[in-house]
């Protein structure tokens, strides 16, 4: 798999995703910002299905058409998130979910509202701390 930093070292000494600026990024050639990549970058996520990186406000848009397993997902017509199959009958009984307010996503980890902009989900995920963001130290 080709690395997630296409520039050159010298000029990748600050993550694409949430801005983190670290000299050992450029010092340490591609491979410590792809190690913050693939582990650290609390913009990104590792899906548990296929263990692709991909960017959280994306996750639920990669589980239902792009995941090696998307066929395993329906989206909710209420909520708009993606539920596995096999709990969808659950999830669409219960009706305790409702869409995003216009303007709104929905965070596919803890289902809160964030704005859907760039700076709506830098907000959610690195100021607010998505609380089920598993990357966030806390």
């Amino acid at each position: 798999m080709p690395p997630l930093c296409s520039c050159l070292p010298v000029s990748c000494s600050k993550c694409q995703f949430c801005g983190l600026e670290d000299p050992s990024f450029s010092e340490g050639g591609e491979d410590k910002l792809d190690l913050h990549y693939w582990s650290e970058c609390p913009i990104l996520i590792s899906c548990k299905q296929c263990e692709q990186v991909i960017e959280i406000p994306t996750l639920t848009e990669h589980l239902l058409h792009e995941c090696e397993v998307h066929g395993a997902y329906k989206e909710c017509s209420r909520c708009r998130q993606a539920v596995l199959a096999s709990a969808f009958a659950a999830h669409a009984e219960r009706r305790d979910c409702h869409p995003p307010a216009p303007g709104m996503a929905t965070c596919a980890l803890c289902h809160a509202e964030v704005h859907q902009s760039d700076e709506g989900w830098k907000q959610h995920l690195l100021v607010d701390q998505c609380p089920k963001n598993t990357r966030i130290v806390k």
